[in-house]
């Protein structure tokens, strides 16, 4: 058996394998013989390792790692302050989804991102909009509607009426990231405000529709 290693080897050799990789080969054949005839494999090399995440909790994490890695399970500790919440200067907090992040000039009401909204006027009639950002933005641009330039529902309305918006006091009717969704709501709350809101709806709901959502 020496002699026909050797011989393959000096094969592999003229043949332009290197020395390097021959042994790095030979190590492993020689680890495979050495585990067979009735010995198992190390565990390592038949199961692969499991690993679990758990919270760290002083005193007690390290005794269940060490419980754990008797039945061949590895223990990795989470926490639960993340990198996003310590490290404000390196992740954008503009970056957050929901959050307002701009100066307004004039701040009527507190910043709110994707909601249904309710403007009350100074005649009695309400008007009723969705916008999927942020509520000051839709304000800024209503207010330069009734005052500037006048156009819209509300712009036209104001004009005609006589009457005035009263932007400090806008009421949030409800919130959400769908386009769609808002524009459903948006529509349900001008139908209950029947003959007292001076907006049209997005969409169009059916009276079975409503009927529905007054179920709730």
């Amino acid at each position: 058996m020496k002699c026909s290693f050797k011989a393959q080897v000096e094969r592999l050799l003229s043949a332009g394998y290197s020395s390097a990789l021959i042994y790095a080969v030979a190590e492993k054949l020689l680890k495979q013989i050495k585990y067979q005839g009735g010995r198992s494999q190390p565990q390592s090399a038949s199961v692969p390792m499991k690993y679990i995440a758990v919270p760290y909790l002083h005193n007690v994490s390290h005794r269940l790692k060490k419980i754990c890695k008797r039945a061949g399970v590895t223990v990795i500790f989470s926490t639960p302050e993340k990198l996003t919440k310590l490290c404000k200067l390196v992740n954008n907090p503009a970056a957050i989804k929901g959050r307002c992040t701009v100066k307004h000039r004039t701040r009527f009401v507190p910043c709110v991102i994707g909601v249904v909204y309710l403007i009350p006027l100074s005649c009695g009639m309400v008007y009723i909009g969705q916008t999927g950002r942020c509520l000051n933005d839709r304000l800024r641009e209503h207010n330069n509607n009734v005052h500037n330039v006048v156009q819209g529902h509300l712009g036209i309305d104001c004009r005609d009426c006589g009457c005035v918006p009263v932007f400090e006091r806008c009421e949030v009717l409800s919130k959400h990231n769908s386009q769609a969704t808002r524009e459903i709501i948006e529509a349900y709350q001008i139908n209950k405000f029947d003959g007292k809101c001076v907006s049209c709806p997005s969409v169009v709901l059916l009276q079975k529709e409503i009927a529905y959502f007054d179920l709730f």
